[in-house]
């Protein structure tokens, strides 16, 4: 037995801008008192029936009343408008990391000092013959945090904002600088006590050699990502705060209650006023890694070597392999925390090198020899389970600008939290189904769905419902909205959980190889001939399974597919090719 234990200490500090421009938002430092209002859109005529023309649209105080270009809509009422007790500024919480700073040190954010990480190996030979081994291993693994942060927050406010200016001449640009148009700002950050990321990994293998010169091997293999960092809003509006009447665009008044662009847009309602989208990166992330790895492996022996390795594995992860994903607020990580299949589960590969028996030395016939003999055949053999993908997204065709589509939940629409489909049973056709022989207008109803194009399916669509709009109140029909339900953001998951049929692959890459010795061994001629793909199998790799509907149909409670190419395969891996060569050797 050999044994393996050890510890290693890490000692890695956040970064330091010693540049001192690096700058965040702060939520101990914000007072809400010293927030700008926004220019409010406005129109000199009225809506009730149509959009607010071009020419009548204008930008509005809301406390004084004054007017100005429509272009500074959402922008900052310049600070020299009066009306607050505390003189109000663009960046409320901005903190600049300084060494005397309190409220955010050069560092941002402290992390422990001294990590200790852990290492433990084994290797037992278990019967003392060196024919059964088990070996298994634990290590901890700690990484510098990314160096973006310090970069990205600076040249932030207070140091640099974008202004813009409007209808005006190049001369006229310094003396506009206080009454520039500024949108609310969207600054990130990194304060407070944070853990430092790292890996745990870990095998636990068996080895049997089983005669013949080979070699067995099973283990489980684990990777766990600790402490990734991890993206939350932490100024998302409230969910259905859209729908709510206060928030309406009185430019766009006469859309329905729930219509998509109805709304004003978020900063006029956000929780923080003043301030646009924040974000705060925090390391609280995580994803894991688990395995089955089988392999079989014989030396170059008696002119046959050949080695096999088999794959079963899942990872889960949220938001796939983004550097900084984005935590919903609303929902737990249980709606965007999912597997990860990257793109399969199940991978098989052999590999193998044989050299044919010389039967012309055998049989001392020279001539037979120039045919049978110097010949080896080497290739590798690949396997993959079908490719796994995410449910498909909702679409529609045929929506206008005077029929919008709607609003469908009210919220904050980015980090994944756009609605999806309501998926209410297994999406596989039965074993050997390629078509459904159907119409493709169905009556909306639970469960009821147009299944692709007929002769074209490749899944059974039907499984994936359309959820209905929510709305502040429900509305005459489940299409104009359901009222504040959860429901309209739908069910499906995150991550690669559905087959993908017809994409599993079988692939043969051989070479054939045979040496024309010319008067002993130091002079040859070598011919050569690789085979990709050798028996030319079609293999799939990707297939159009998003369906789309009519906008208008649906609204009128009818169901109708236009996606022609949906059930389509869209791409497949490379055919057969071949290249033949011929060497000269001496």
């Amino acid at each position: 037995m050999t044994l393996d234990v050890g510890v290693r200490f890490y000692h890695q500090l956040p970064t330091e801008n010693l540049d001192y421009n690096t700058t965040e938002w702060v939520r101990s430092s914000y007072n809400p008192a010293q927030a700008m209002r926004l220019y409010l859109p406005g129109c000199t005529v009225s809506t009730a029936t149509k959009a607010c023309p071009t020419a009548n649209q204008i930008a509005v105080d809301p406390v004084t009343g004054s007017k100005t270009f429509f272009a500074l809509n959402g922008t900052l009422v310049p600070a020299s408008v009066g009306g607050y007790a505390t003189t109000p500024v663009p960046d409320p919480g901005m903190e600049r990391a300084t060494a005397s700073n309190p409220n955010l040190p050069l560092t941002l954010w402290t992390v422990q000092s001294v990590l200790p990480a852990f290492r433990f190996g084994l290797a037992w030979d278990v019967f003392g013959d060196g024919k059964t081994a088990i070996r298994t291993g634990f290590g901890q693994f700690y990484n510098l945090s990314s160096t973006q942060n310090a970069q990205n927050f600076s040249g932030n406010p207070p140091d640099i904002y974008n202004r813009a200016v409007y209808y005006s001449t190049v001369d006229q640009i310094p003396s506009l600088a206080s009454s520039a148009g500024i949108t609310p700002i969207t600054p990130g950050g990194t304060v407070g006590d944070q853990k430092v990321p790292g890996t745990y990994n870990g095998s636990f293998m068996i080895q049997q050699k089983v005669g013949f010169g080979t070699v067995l091997e099973a283990a489980y293999v684990f990777n766990m990502s600790k402490h990734r960092s991890l993206t939350h809003q932490i100024n998302a509006v409230p969910m259905f705060a859209e729908y709510n009447p206060a928030n309406y665009n009185p430019n766009v008044a006469y859309l329905p209650s729930n219509t998509s662009g109805k709304n004003l847009n978020d900063n006029y309602f956000r929780p923080l006023p003043g301030l646009g989208a924040l974000t705060y990166i925090d390391y609280a992330g995580s994803s894991t890694y688990n395995s089955l790895q089988v392999s079989v492996r014989r030396n170059f022996t008696r002119h046959l070597s050949y080695g096999l390795a088999y794959t079963w594995s899942k990872t889960m992860s949220a938001f796939g392999a983004s550097e900084f994903p984005t935590q919903s607020p609303y929902f737990t990580d249980s709606r965007n925390y999912g597997p990860v299949y990257q793109p399969t589960p199940h991978v098989l590969v052999v590999n193998y090198i044989y050299e044919l028996p010389n039967l012309g030395e055998r049989l001392k016939f020279k001539p037979l020899g120039w045919v049978t003999d110097h010949w080896t055949i080497s290739g590798i053999t690949q396997w993959h389970s079908d490719l796994r993908v995410a449910a498909p997204g909702i679409s529609f065709t045929g929506n206008t600008s005077t029929n919008p589509l709607m609003n469908w939940t009210g919220s904050y629409a980015s980090g994944n939290e756009a609605a999806r489909m309501i998926v209410t049973g297994n999406p596989q056709l039965p074993s050997g189904q390629v078509s459904f022989a159907g119409n493709t207008t169905l009556v909306q109803s639970p469960g009821a769905n147009a299944n692709g194009t007929p002769g074209n399916q490749i899944l059974n669509e039907s499984v994936f419902v359309i959820p209905f709009p929510c709305s502040w109140t429900p509305g005459p029909t489940p299409q104009q909205g359901i009222g504040q339900s959860l429901s309209c953001f739908g069910n499906a998951g995150a991550g690669s959980i559905i087959p993908l049929p017809g994409t599993r692959m079988f692939n043969s890459d051989v070479t054939f190889g045979k040496a024309f010795h010319i008067k002993g061994e130091k002079r040859q001629i070598l011919f050569r001939a690789e085979m990709y793909n050798i028996f030319n199998h079609t293999q799939f790799s990707a297939a159009n399974i998003a369906p789309s509907y009519s906008w208008p149909l649906w609204q009128a409670g009818v169901l109708q597919q236009t996606n022609a190419n949906l059930g389509r395969y869209t791409s497949s891996l490379a055919p057969r090719q071949m290249q033949m060569s011929l060497r000269f050797q001496f």
